[in-house]
């Protein structure tokens, strides 16, 4: 049965239909629900799936409702111990992670981290995902030391048979974000290209692929290289909005192809995109959010600047 739910799925999401991704797992849960099924593990995946759908797509609140009601299912049944129970935890720990909730993002992983090695799987994909997860958690509260360590860790992990192909193409271009922090642009360019030419050699679009180019465009940004950079922002903005619609790393995209333009002496245009991160980063995060109002301050001082 799961099998064929998530057949169906797969080609839903290849459409980048995401109305009828969201009706097809509401539908699904909702009968399984009415037939009293919500007893079964399916039906706690199909929650775990439809939480991530919700994350993918910035409906923060929804997507941590839930995911709290997968856990607390689990719970009910004694498996809180239990790695499926860690890997629902960790993607409850990217959620705060994309809401900006570093403290509680890196506590959750963490925890995450340490049932899965009772459980004696360190070889596992889910422990290489915490890995990568980590990485990224410290990247945003600037240990980059720690975050490399992980990074690092977690490619091993999967180049050593945890993980497919995609999945070294992430870690990849996960290390390869970390070395542009720690401003070793000859070592990132190296990492993100490896990922580039593994998504490239793909048989069909992968969802990360919009990340690596992302992270390539940000390169080339600090290289000053602003006319490959634009086109590789705006690359990694077509295959975001066709995979998950105008959620926080499109709007993240947008913020930046607004200050691509800024650097080119295009204030029109960086005025134009910096609006539409703007309105994004309101409407996901909340005006008040640091993210929304740096952005609001930088709109408002180039506006000043194409008034002189």
């Amino acid at each position: 049965m799961l099998q064929g739910i998530f057949d169906k799925l797969d080609a839903l999401y290849a459409e980048g239909n995401n109305d009828a991704v969201e009706s097809f797992l509401l539908t699904t849960i909702s009968v399984m629900e009415g037939n009293a099924e919500d007893e079964r593990s399916e039906y706690v995946s199909l929650l775990n799936e439809l939480a991530g759908f919700y994350r993918g797509v910035s409906r923060y609140a929804e997507s941590a409702e839930a995911f709290s009601k997968a856990l607390l299912q689990m719970e009910k049944h004694g498996a809180s111990g239990s790695p499926a129970y860690a890997k629902i935890l960790l993607n409850l720990a990217g959620l705060f992670r994309l809401m900006g909730d570093s403290e509680q993002t890196v506590t959750l992983f963490l925890r995450a981290k340490e049932m899965l090695e009772a459980s004696e799987l360190r070889d596992d994909y889910a422990y290489a995902s915490v890995l990568n997860n980590l990485s990224l958690a410290y990247q945003e509260t600037g240990d980059y030391d720690k975050a490399y360590d992980y990074a690092k860790q977690g490619l091993d992990l999967i180049r050593a048979g945890a993980g497919e192909e995609h999945e070294v193409a992430t870690a990849l271009n996960n290390l390869a974000a970390v070395r542009i922090r720690q401003k070793d642009y000859d070592g990132a360019e190296k990492l993100v290209s490896e990922a580039l030419e593994l998504y490239k050699n793909m048989g069909e679009e992968n969802v990360h692929h919009a990340a690596a180019l992302s992270t390539y465009a940000t390169l080339l940004f600090v290289k000053r290289d602003y006319a490959a950079a634009l086109k590789n922002y705006e690359a990694s903005l077509a295959l975001t909005e066709r995979f998950f619609g105008q959620n926080i790393e499109y709007a993240t995209t947008e913020r930046n192809i607004a200050a691509v333009y800024e650097a080119l002496g295009d204030i029109d245009n960086a005025l134009r995109h910096g609006a539409v991160a703007l309105e994004l980063l309101q409407g996901i995060l909340g005006e008040e959010h640091d993210r929304a109002r740096e952005c609001k301050f930088w709109l408002m001082k180039l506006e000043s600047r194409r008034g002189k």
